[in-house]
């Protein structure tokens, strides 16, 4: 995948700390997706924004504030018998806070999890 801005952004970032935030959820969503994902990334005022998308199950609106929590299971779907221990949120959610950002997730209209992960960044 490539990205390509005409706006020249400086981002000063840990790189293998931000790498393992946009892993975490890219790999969430390519396990919960059934067809492929949707990704962009665009600059939004003085934030660059990533936004992942899948087409899942999404998750229950009283459980949503919670995902980012360490070790919390929204369902038994996504359990330990999916391969994970309920830490890739919280490493995403830590990461993205380090770098003075946010991170959300919202269920979409039409089904699926969307996460929106954006931190700040200078112009040159």
């Amino acid at each position: 995948m490539s990205y390509w801005t005409d706006e020249h952004i400086n981002l000063h970032i840990e790189p293998q700390l931000l790498s393992s935030a946009i892993e975490n959820i890219l790999r969430n969503a390519i396990h919960y997706s059934d067809y492929p994902i949707q990704v962009s990334v665009s600059v939004k005022g003085k934030y660059i924004e990533w936004v992942i998308e899948d087409d899942g199950n999404g998750i229950e609106e009283n459980h949503i504030d919670k995902i980012f929590e360490a070790f919390y299971r929204e369902s038994s779907a996504r359990d330990r018998n999916s391969g994970g221990v309920g830490l890739g949120l919280a490493i995403a959610q830590h990461a993205i806070s380090n770098h003075q950002g946010f991170i959300q997730a919202s269920n979409k209209p039409q089904g699926g999890l969307l996460v929106k992960m954006s931190i700040p960044f200078t112009r040159p």
